[in-house]
């Protein structure tokens, strides 16, 4: 139906559209200090030279996110909270290439965390982890360091791309928690995630869609995690 009247289809979705900008560009700003950092775990999500700085799928545009990632991890760090990257580490026969270019090859520049958050090496409760699909989730280490960790209840999930790894890993976490049960706070700020600009591929539309999508899903979409109290 929606291939014969196209004119309709465009006019309808535009309707929408804008209420759904609305609906998200009204997001609360919440405080960190609002959330118990004890319970609450940063995961940054491929925020890596490859869909950054270099490499086939790279946009430096999502690099305008790096800063209010760093002041969320500084402050994250400053009270104690656990911080864990995820990034892609493909080897060269990965199954993902049918999909996408080759990239982010183990070892390479484009595996590596951007060096704005190179600090965190320092810093005790950090983990930086491989992942080898779009979805960090099924990852056996970073799945038993979130879903299976009952001492957290709270996730902020940041980073890069919104409609392909923040999506995927985000709803896995929510819809992991409500299938055994278990009420999990899974929150993205709209500040800390972005995604491509491609021919079909609207960046502005994708991310406010994504976010969408999420919010659905019951993951709380904020504007921002305000730091400076």
């Amino acid at each position: 139906m929606i291939f014969e009247e196209k004119e309709n289809f465009i006019a309808e979705c535009s309707e929408d559209l804008s209420l759904v900008y609305d609906d998200i560009s009204s997001s609360a700003v919440i405080n960190l200090s609002s959330l118990d950092c004890k319970k609450t775990k940063l995961c940054i999500v491929d925020v890596i030279n490859g869909f950054i700085n270099c490499g086939p799928l790279s946009d430096n545009s999502i690099s305008a996110i790096i800063p209010e990632i760093n002041l969320l991890s500084k402050a994250a760090s400053e009270n104690g909270m656990e911080i864990i990257s995820f990034y892609d580490n493909h080897d060269e026969n990965s199954p993902e290439f049918e999909s996408f270019p080759p990239h982010c090859l183990e070892g390479t520049e484009e595996a590596a965390v951007v060096e704005e958050l190179s600090w965190l090496e320092a810093y005790e409760k950090y983990k930086c982890l491989p992942k080898k699909s779009t979805n960090a989730f099924f990852e056996e280490e970073i799945k038993s360091l979130t879903s299976d960790d009952e001492k957290t209840d709270t996730f902020i999930v940041v980073g890069d791309c919104t409609d392909i790894c923040v999506l995927q890993f985000a709803l896995a976490l929510k819809v992991n928690a409500n299938a055994k049960g278990k009420k999990v706070r899974v929150i993205v700020p709209v500040d800390c995630v972005d995604t491509y600009g491609a021919p079909m591929h609207n960046k502005n539309l994708m991310n406010l869609m994504s976010l969408k999508i999420m919010k659905n899903s019951g993951i709380e979409i904020v504007k921002k995690i305000n730091t400076a109290e």
